[in-house]
C-alpha cells in the first residue's frame, strides 16, 4: 500500500509542478489542516506526530465554546479525510531527532517509539492489554490506552478502570 501512495505522489507532484515531500509536525486541528491543504495542493505530506493518535487536544473534548457544539462533530471528518488521503502519510509514536540540510534541501530523521502492536493486525479492541500474559506491555507502555488505540487516531472508548492480574 505506500507504494500505492507513492506513485500517486509522484504523479500528483508532475501534475501540479510541485516536486518534493512536506513534513508537518504535530497531529493536532491545526497540523491536521496544514496536511490537508498541502496534500491537495499536489505535495506528499508526512504527518508526524508523537502521541499514539492524531487529533490532539480537541479529539478529547465534548463540546467547544462559544457555539457548543460537538468537538468530534468538527474534527471526524478532516481525521477520516487526513487517513484516506493518498498524499499523506501519518507517522505516530514518531519524534523528530534531527533536521540538516538547507531550506528547500532538508533531511530529517525520524525515531519511531515501539508500538508493541502490529498496527496492521490491531482492531482496537483493547484484548492484548487486557490479557494476563501480556503484563510486560502495559509496563512498557507510557499510557493504559496505548496499546489499544487504533493508529490512525480519532476517539475510542477506552475501558478505564481495568484490574491489573
Amino acid at each position: 500500500m505506500p507504494q500505492e501512495k507513492d506513485v500517486t505522489a509522484q504523479e500528483s507532484a508532475q501534475r501540479s509542478g510541485n516536486v518534493g515531500a512536506v513534513m508537518v509536525v504535530g497531529g493536532d486541528v491545526a497540523g491536521i489542516q496544514a496536511a490537508l491543504d498541502m496534500a491537495n495542493s499536489g505535495f506528499y505530506v508526512h504527518l508526524v506526530e508523537t502521541k499514539p493518535a492524531i487529533g490532539g487536544v480537541m479529539a478529547q473534548l465534548d463540546k467547544t465554546f462559544p457555539t457548543n457544539d460537538c468537538s468530534m462533530c468538527i474534527i471526524s471528518p478532516k481525521l477520516v479525510e487526513c487517513g484516506r488521503h493518498l498524499n499523506i502519510e501519518i507517522h505516530t509514536l514518531t519524534d523528530v531527532v534531527a533536521i540538516d540540510g538547507e531550506a528547500g534541501n532538508l533531511s530529517v530523521t525520524l525515531k519511531k517509539q515501539p508500538r508493541y502492536v502490529d498496527p496492521a493486525k490491531c482492531t482496537g479492541c483493547g484484548s492484548v492489554c487486557r490479557s494476563p500474559r501480556n503484563s510486560w506491555l502495559r509496563s512498557k507502555s507510557r499510557d493504559s490506552r496505548e496499546c489499544s488505540s487504533p493508529p490512525s487516531g480519532g476517539r475510542t472508548n477506552y475501558r478505564r478502570s481495568w484490574r491489573r492480574p
